[in-house]
Order: structure tokens, then sequence, then C-alpha cells
């Protein structure tokens, strides 16, 4: 069980890492790009 948790917590880390880069390359700040 504990790697299927840690498959989960991988995935779920590209995501936010993902985002992020989005965020930064969308030459908006945070909350602008949140909102939008």
């Amino acid at each position: 069980m504990g790697r299927i948790r840690e498959i989960k917590k991988q995935v779920r880390h590209k995501e936010w890492a993902a985002m992020v880069q989005e965020c930064q390359t969308s030459g908006r700040n945070v909350e602008e790009w949140c909102l939008w």
C-alpha cells in the first residue's frame, strides 16, 4: 500500500510543478494567474 501512496504523491508533485511552470511562464503574477 505504501508504494501506491508514494506514486500518487509523485503524480501530485508533477501536477503542481506543471502548474507552477505555467504560472511562471504566463507573464502574470500568482494572483492574476489563479483568478484567470
